[in-house]
């Protein structure tokens, strides 16, 4: 019996160490040092690798954030859970007069192509949830069906 658990720890502290390893294996080196000085309070960090780009998933002060970067070490595109807080006071402003009847549900931004979008879910009052999305001139770039109060 003793045998069992401690085969089973040995085996389970071999897992862990192989994916804390392999975690970031295969990944450029000019990857891998854009990431640490862009980020380094990142934690909870997974890389998957895809055909022709490395993308990291991470957290930083509990919020979410995903970075597509390629071989070269270059960001290809990012995204970025904010905090209500964190939106521009116009993206702010916009909500606070058309969506007052609103509940904040999450807000993320998204760069990409030199371009920057930012997306706010809202849920009325019966739990129908929206998504709205806005340019970086804070202009609303959509605006669905029964989203108004």
């Amino acid at each position: 019996m003793k045998n069992v658990f401690m085969t089973a720890i040995l085996l389970g502290s071999v897992s862990l160490a192989t994916a804390q390893t392999s975690a970031n294996s295969g990944v450029p080196a000019p990857v891998t040092q854009a990431f640490s000085t862009a980020y380094p309070k990142a934690t909870d960090i997974e890389w998957e690798q895809h055909a022709f780009s490395y993308e990291v998933e991470f957290e930083i002060d509990r919020l979410d954030y995903e970075v597509c970067y390629a071989a070269d070490g270059s960001v290809v595109a990012s995204e970025q859970e904010l905090r209500e807080t964190e939106l521009p006071a116009g993206i702010q402003n916009q909500l606070k007069q058309k969506y007052s009847g609103f509940r904040f549900d999450e807000a993320k931004k998204y760069i990409k192509d030199g371009k920057t979008r930012y997306m706010v879910e809202v849920e009325n009052t019966f739990g129908k949830e929206h998504e709205l999305f806005f340019d970086d001139q804070n202009a609303l770039l959509n605006a669905p069906k029964g989203s108004r109060p």
